[in-house]
């Protein structure tokens, strides 16, 4: 049996739809548009009767869709068994922009742009091709603006759960600089930047290192920025966010990282 709620003025403002395997969750504006769509998997209770469980939906389809009042879709986000995951290094997180264009006053259309896009694998950030995990974009464009690494070993909720969009809507998982093993030698070992700024033709403008949501690097500067032609145009290094501008403050800040253990797992 579905279950509808509704405003005061009579507008549904929530419907639920059973269905054999899932439960399918349609929340609405005032005006009868759609607001939120959210596909769970379903279970029974002990009366026979169907209760959500978990944000779920198959066959590469989004289990969380937003939309604003024009009906244009503004997030998807991809979830199997209440964990955001997409498989095949696709994004399981996607924002939109729309760009209106106008040929004549009766041909009016929206183009579609990303504006964000994040990817996960079983709940965590991540990418088997070890890419970036979170990207941002111009506006008006295909060009991306800022690529970042993101780990779900670091981020600063006190509670988190997988099974809520607004934690992958507005994610506080901290920048972290992945290294990775050369040749499967471990004493040969590539740390890239946690973070990168392109300009619109993709030049690349500004590296930065992060080491748990700080900047930090050991082994070279942490901060790059370059000219579009690929020249550097200056280099600074950070110790645990603090700028390292002579051997002295190298060592006192290398002091100060361990005294309050940071450590490096």
């Amino acid at each position: 049996m579905n279950q509808i709620k509704y405003y005061p003025n009579g507008d549904v403002s929530e419907e639920c739809i059973n269905t054999e395997n899932s439960i399918i969750k349609i929340i609405y504006y005032i005006n009868h548009r759609i607001n939120e769509v959210m596909h769970f998997s379903a279970n029974q209770n002990n009366n026979g009767n169907q209760n959500s469980n978990k944000l779920h939906r198959e066959d590469d389809k989004p289990a969380y869709m937003k939309f604003n009042l024009e009906g244009l879709l503004l997030i998807k986000i991809y979830y199997i068994n209440g964990k955001c995951h997409r498989d095949n290094n696709k994004p399981a997180f996607l924002r939109y922009s729309y760009i209106e264009s106008r040929h004549n006053i009766l041909d009016t259309k929206k183009s579609r742009f990303i504006k964000e896009a994040k990817f996960f694998i079983n709940g965590n950030f991540g990418r088997t091709d070890n890419e970036p995990t979170h990207l941002i974009y111009y506006s008006k464009s295909n060009q991306v603006e800022y690529a970042k690494y993101k780990s779900a070993l670091y981020f600063t909720y006190s509670c988190f759960n997988h099974n809520l969009p607004i934690n992958i809507i507005v994610d506080n998982n901290l920048l972290h600089s992945p290294t990775f093993i050369v040749e499967n030698n471990d004493t040969n070992k590539i740390t890239k930047p946690a973070l990168i700024k392109y300009d619109k033709k993709g030049n690349v403008m500004l590296e930065i290192y992060y080491h748990k949501g700080k900047i930090h690097r050991y082994d070279g500067p942490a901060k790059i920025m370059y000219l579009s032609d690929g020249t550097i145009i200056e280099e600074l290094r950070f110790i645990n966010d603090k700028l390292v501008t002579t051997k002295n403050d190298w060592v006192k800040n290398w002091g100060k990282m361990f005294s309050s253990n940071l450590n490096f797992f």
